[in-house]
Formats: structure tokens, sequence, C-alpha cells
């Protein structure tokens, strides 16, 4: 995300008085808006239009409930994704697309409990076996007997793993809304 261009421009208003703020913004930004608004609170002040000036994020988000706060919140922390991480908000925001503007933001703060998933199948396979305490060395010892490709596919469907246009994904604490191993399988 490049640090000079804004994410979200938003369009306020305020009695006949106009003023477009670019996001993220710091807090003396925020402040010298609210001047030349003429509020104290940016309650006050209607949003009368909210563009995103990221593509393709500009598509999945819903523009329903926006408030300074929030687009500032997200703004921020968008800008401070580390790599990889704006493509898997991005997959998140495909599967679960938000209802509003404060559900974008909430995915976004717990983006942790998503992965990206930048391996296949038969990389998969032996990842679920690490993770369940398998160490290189067993895994070496099974390569010649176990499929690990079909092993790897049984457990992306078992873990609700979705594919979208960003890749692969998949919720750490539970299977996706709808998605159920049986479900899954057929």
């Amino acid at each position: 995300v490049q640090e000079s261009k804004p994410i979200f421009e938003l369009y306020l208003l305020h009695g006949q008085i106009r003023y477009r703020l670019d996001l993220p913004a710091e807090e003396l930004q925020l402040d010298m808006t609210k001047r030349s608004l003429g509020i104290e609170d940016f309650a006050q002040a209607a949003i009368y239009q909210t563009r995103c000036e990221m593509e393709p994020l500009a598509g999945l988000l819903p523009m329903d409930c926006v408030s300074v706060e929030s687009a500032n919140e997200l703004a921020r922390t968008i800008r401070e994704m580390p790599d990889g991480d704006l493509l898997k908000y991005l997959a998140v925001l495909s599967v679960e697309p938000p209802a509003d503007f404060p559900g974008a933001l909430r995915l976004a703060l717990e983006l942790d409990d998503y992965e990206r998933i930048t391996e296949g199948s038969y990389e998969y396979g032996q990842s679920v076996l690490r993770r369940i305490g398998a160490d290189e060395e067993l895994i070496s010892v099974i390569d010649g007997y176990m499929n690990f490709e079909q092993f790897g596919e049984d457990s992306m469907k078992e873990d609700g793993v979705r594919q979208t246009e960003f890749g692969l994904v998949r919720r750490l604490s539970s299977p996706f809304d709808g998605q159920t191993p049986l479900q899954q399988v057929f």
C-alpha cells in the first residue's frame, strides 16, 4: 500500500461548508478538519460521499454506516498490514462480505483468525501433519507410503478452505458460516 496515496476520501458537509478528508490522517489533521468545518465532533457533520481509492478493495467494502473514526481506523489498519495481509483481507471480504462498514473494520482487526493458504494440496497435507505434532523425520519416513495430495485435499475440505480470486483462505477458529465438514465433502 503506497504511503502517500489516501485509502479513503470522505466528503464532509456542515452547514454550507464542504470538506474533503483524505484517510488515514493523523490527529492534527483531524483536528484541523473539525476547525475548518466549525464542529467539535465529527458526528455533527454529514458524510455525503465516501470513496475508496484502492481497487479491488473498493468493490468489496460496504459503505453503509461509515464514520470518520471507523474509516480512519480501517485506513490505518490497511496501511500497517504486513506483506500478504492485504490479499488475506481481500479474500476474507470476498468469502464473508460484511453487512456494513463497521463489519469490514471488525474483519480487518480480527485478521489473525484467518490464514491465506499459499501452498498446494500436497504441501497442505504435510502442514496438517505438522499441526498435529508430526516432525520432519516422521513426514520423511511416511512420504512414500502416504498420499499427501489426497490427504491435503480432504483436510482442506475439513478445514473449510475457500477458493477466492485472491487465493485460498480459511478461518482458524471454525469453518466459515454455512459450512460443516459433511456439507463440504458432498
